[in-house]
């Protein structure tokens, strides 16, 4: 940074170094009686590198300036800024430019993960209401099935057995019934032909 002072004055002393000097005046002719001056002492000339150093504070401009912008995904909701580097500061590789406070951002990520355990308890209650929903009708065709076979079984044995116990039953209550009514008819008849008598 210090050497941008320096590149942008090295033209302007290159300007200064070649402008043309002002005309002189000619030097008066000595007179002709005047002793000779003495010669001032000479060096001999070398070819070498001139260099101007002009050492200046400065800082570096972008030529386009990008404002910083952050898009999350999911979070909606506000961003404290907790730090925030000063405008014109220097700054680094590895400097932090700006930090979010995530307190809520934490809260909203503890209550998602409540919520996501809260579903879980749910899911697993009602994987186990099925599960014993889907035994309970296990048990019920079970037991509807094996009502459906001793029926079937009762019927048989009704049909087989009972029914002609039965049948013979009745066939001796009406036999029994007859015999009854034939016993009273008698009677009534010996009652009428002894009034009659």
């Amino acid at each position: 940074m210090k050497h941008a002072g320096l590149l942008l004055l090295l033209p302007l002393v290159g300007i200064a170094f070649a402008a043309p000097r002002p005309p002189q005046e000619e030097a008066p002719k000595p007179p002709a009686d005047a002793k000779p001056e003495a010669k001032p002492e000479t060096a001999a000339a070398k070819r070498e590198t001139m260099r101007i150093e002009l050492k200046l504070d400065g800082t570096f401009e972008p030529s386009e300036r990008h404002a910083l912008q952050i898009r999350t995904q999911a979070w909606m909701g506000e961003m404290t800024v907790a730090k925030l580097a000063a405008h014109g500061a220097k700054v680094k590789k590895g400097d932090v430019l700006l930090q979010i406070d995530t307190a809520k951002l934490h809260e909203a990520i503890a209550a998602a993960g409540v919520d996501i355990a809260s579903a879980k308890i749910q899911l697993d209650r009602v994987t186990e209401e099925i599960k014993l929903a889907a035994a309970g009708e296990t048990l019920q065709k079970e037991r509807v099935e094996r009502d459906a076979r001793e029926a079937a079984e009762r019927l048989k044995y009704f049909a087989e057995v009972e029914m002609a116990l039965e049948l013979a039953d009745l066939e001796l209550n009406k036999a029994w019934a007859e015999d009854s009514i034939a016993d009273q008819k008698e009677e009534l008849d010996q009652i009428e032909k002894m009034y009659k008598s």
